[in-house]
């Protein structure tokens, strides 16, 4: 296994390229432009609905990335080098994870719009791994039945589940430095790198998946936590255009928020955004039905910042484009 330090002289030697460069069929490779940075971001296609992307690149100045609701598949992230600053990441987290490595699953379903942060001059070298939750469930599931541990993974047309970033182990870094410098070519080297990202992911999910499982065991609710979570709710359904984080939210009715998080399905059965995204769209469709305000002014009134977005959100749950849905009731 390289070195922390052998790593990065091994990249700085190759990390100067001036196109984007085709490798091999399944293969691409996307380098920083001059004025922006140093550096590249490669895309290997290992099969229909999983790809595979390494990094390695710093920027000259902070670049501040903002994306909005989307749908998203399974993935996770592997940090040899560099912690890019996502939302929700306390500075405890950070703390704990230091320079050493660090790793974070999120599940497939809607991603919440969020805005990243790269600093400047930092360098940043890993990997990220999107399957598809078809894929995914045809390859690992038997008969394609979801066990009960795994549903968190796969929330649909429900807020994604984001799991807090861990260390990395010993083992998922050897995995990863194999993964960067692949010995092979051609079919083989496609071989080699879905066996790699298959490891990953049992390496990644097994200690998830079996806490999970106990914390799902022990979890009881308590008669007076039961009735901040319906007042965590009524809060929700209070401020639908601007509602609180969750960590606020759980902070304003005395719980912390994995609680919150956890009592919330089992009581309601959807996640706490999950619910508001669905509350969000039920309450679309009244103002529209009421015919008083502009799809941009429902969209608003309702929370989405973005007209596509909503448009978007709601053809998800109604089938039909906003739209299309207000000429069909006049």
């Amino acid at each position: 296994m390289l070195s922390k330090q052998s790593s990065l002289e091994f990249i700085e030697v190759d990390i100067h390229k001036t196109s984007i460069h085709l490798l091999e069929e399944f293969e691409a490779i996307y380098e920083l432009p001059e004025a922006q940075g140093v550096g590249y971001y490669q895309d290997c296609e290992l099969c229909d609905g999983l790809l595979l992307s390494n990094f390695n690149y710093k920027t000259y100045d902070d670049e501040i990335n903002k994306a909005p609701d989307r749908e998203h598949s399974l993935e996770f992230v592997i940090d040899l080098v560099g912690n890019i600053e996502l939302p929700g990441r306390s500075q405890t987290s950070r703390d704990r994870l230091g320079d050493t490595g660090q790793f974070y699953l999120i599940g497939s379903g809607i991603a919440p719009a969020q805005t990243t942060v790269q600093m400047a001059q930092q360098h940043y070298l890993g990997i990220e791994v999107h399957i598809e939750p078809e894929l995914f469930k045809n390859l690992f599931c038997y008969s394609g039945a979801i066990p009960p541990e795994s549903r968190l993974l796969f929330q649909e047309n429900e807020w994604q589940t984001r799991f807090p970033a861990q260390p990395i182990t010993p083992a998922m870094r050897v995995a990863v430095q194999q993964i960067l410098h692949c010995p092979y070519y051609g079919l083989t080297k496609r071989m080699y790198l879905q066996s790699k990202v298959i490891e990953l992911w049992a390496l990644i999910l097994e200690p998830l998946l079996k806490e999970t499982k106990a914390q799902k065991r022990q979890f009881k609710l308590k008669p007076e936590d039961i009735d901040r979570i319906y007042h965590a709710k009524e809060m929700l359904l209070a401020c639908l255009d601007n509602p609180p984080s969750l960590i606020d939210l759980a902070r304003a009715v005395g719980l912390n928020d994995y609680k919150l998080k956890i009592g919330f399905r089992q009581i309601f059965g959807k996640t706490v955004f999950g619910y508001l995204h669905e509350c969000r769209l039920e309450r679309s469709r009244l103002l529209l039905d009421a015919g008083n305000l502009t799809v941009a002014g429902v969209a608003h009134a309702v929370g989405f910042t973005n007209r596509g977005d909503f448009a978007a959100a709601f053809r998800r749950k109604f089938g039909v484009n906003p739209s299309v849905y207000v000429r069909s009731k006049q």
